[in-house]
């Protein structure tokens, strides 16, 4: 039997996981904006679980020497100008949200990215965690 390869279209109610490093959310004090800027690995946009994988799951993808705490947004409460892009049924990106536009030499690029990544700190609710991931850890050069 044929695997169905289609990808199911991201619905205006659908909820997102981000996960972020321990090293970004404090209790009480909440989350810090970086977790939502990209990093090198985010090369193609920002990277979201979609909310089906739950958020034990999501946050168990991330390098096995770490925690993470997952936050949920839900797709209505994006930011205009953001779209969200499914490259898998369990894994969609915010293309507008790249490692090359955070490093970019353009201040209004950057002025953009980090509004974004503020409004979408704000909009994050339901953290929980930390879990452990259970990711591998990425090779260093």
């Amino acid at each position: 039997m044929a695997e169905n390869s289609a990808i199911n279209p991201i619905l205006e109610d659908e909820v997102f996981y981000r996960r972020i490093s321990q090293v970004y959310y404090k209790p009480p004090s909440g989350i810090d904006r970086e977790a939502f800027l990209p990093t090198s690995a985010d090369t193609n946009g920002l990277s979201l679980s979609r909310g089906h994988v739950g958020q034990q799951k999501a946050a168990e993808s991330g390098r096995c020497d770490r925690e993470f705490y997952v936050g949920e947004i839900r797709a209505r409460d994006f930011p205009a100008g953001l779209s969200i892009v499914p490259d898998s049924n369990d894994h969609a990106l915010i293309p507008e949200m790249t490692y090359a536009a955070r490093k970019s030499n353009d201040k209004a690029t950057k002025d953009q990215l980090r509004q974004w990544a503020e409004t979408l700190r704000r909009r994050c609710t339901n953290i929980v965690g930390p879990y452990r991931g259970r990711g591998p850890i990425p090779e260093t050069r």
